[in-house]
Parts: structure tokens; C-alpha cells; sequence
């Protein structure tokens, strides 16, 4: 495990360049089925974990998206591929981090990396659960960064989780075992 520390307000700031290219709604257009329109959501919608709302056809409610934005692409910095896990949103409050929080209201969350403009897309609810079962595990296991605010009033913390290991354990979780009938 290793650990850096890196300024929230300057990666805030940056972030909220998300429609760089058009790349996200794009996205969010061709691999959502029967999307029609994406559209930013507001501040206060952040909060709850909602960067997009997703409109489909012939559907209600919309499908929130939230939008994690890495200004590297792991597998060419660092020869590996990980998606970036939110542990700790405030440590000094103990403050749980967006990956681990189920008040959210976030139906996807999408990775995406600038410089390759890859993107990892998964369902919240999947991720929510297995990070909630094995984040210990992961924290000690894996990269850590804590991130501060500007006045290093607050300190943030990510666990850099390899995308097989995240996928391997959703599958496992949900996609069910064969049971035996005896």
C-alpha cells in the first residue's frame, strides 16, 4: 500500500469539465438501452451522487449517473487497469466515502479516463455491495491516496482497486452458484 496526497479543490475544478468532447453523454447514449437524451444534473443532485440524468424511451424515471473522472489512464501509467474507490469521504469525521454509501441515489457510475478516453461503466447497487463486503479487505491489500481540501482542513481516502478483482466480485455476488439438490 502506498499513500500520496493530492488538493480537492484543483481536481473539483478540473472535473467539472466533464463534457469534454461530448465523450460522456456519447457514452451514456449508445450503452444505456433506449437512451434518448442525457442532460448535466445541478449541484444539489451531486450530493446525492448524480452527475447525469439519463432519459429513456418510454420510461418515467430517469437513470442517474454519477461521473468519476481520472485525468490518467492507469493501464498506460501504470501498466495496470484499477477503478478509483472512494473510502473515506471525510477521515476526520469518519465520514464514509461515496463507494460504500447507500443514500445515494446513483443508478451507474462511469470511470473515465481522459487521456484514452476509455471508460469502465457499472450498475452502483452491484459495486455498493461488494464494496461493502470486502473494502477492508481491499484497503489493506491495495494503493491508497488521500486527497485534502486546499486549506488541509479535511483528508479524503481512495482505495485503487484492480478492475478484474472488482468484476470478479460482482460476479461472484450476483451472478449466482448452481445449487446442489441433494
Amino acid at each position: 500500500m502506498s499513500l500520496h496526497d493530492y488538493g480537492f479543490e484543483a481536481l473539483y475544478r478540473w472535473s467539472e469539465g466533464k463534457d469534454i468532447s461530448g465523450g460522456i453523454p456519447a457514452i451514456l447514449l449508445k450503452n444505456i438501452p433506449g437512451a434518448v437524451d442525457v442532460k448535466s444534473a445541478g449541484n444539489e443532485d451531486d450530493k446525492k451522487g448524480i452527475d447525469y440524468w439519463v432519459y429513456r424511451k418510454n420510461t418515467k424515471r430517469a437513470v442517474t449517473v454519477d461521473v468519476k473522472n481520472r485525468s490518467i489512464d492507469p493501464i498506460d501509467s501504470f501498466g495496470s487497469d484499477d477503478l478509483a474507490l472512494e473510502r473515506w469521504s471525510v477521515i476526520e469525521q469518519n465520514k464514509i466515502g461515496w463507494t460504500l454509501d447507500d443514500s445515494k441515489e446513483t443508478d451507474f457510475i462511469l470511470w473515465f479516463f481522459h487521456p484514452t478516453e476509455r471508460w469502465v461503466l457499472l450498475p452502483f447497487v452491484q459495486l455498493l455491495a461488494v464494496a461493502q463486503e470486502h473494502m477492508t479487505t481491499w484497503e489493506a491489500q491495495y494503493i491508497n491516496k488521500t486527497q485534502s481540501s486546499d486549506d488541509g482542513r479535511w483528508h479524503s481516502l481512495c482505495v485503487f482497486v484492480p478492475r478484474p478483482i472488482v468484476l470478479a466480485a460482482i460476479s461472484k455476488r450476483f451472478y449466482g452458484e448452481r445449487r446442489n439438490n441433494d
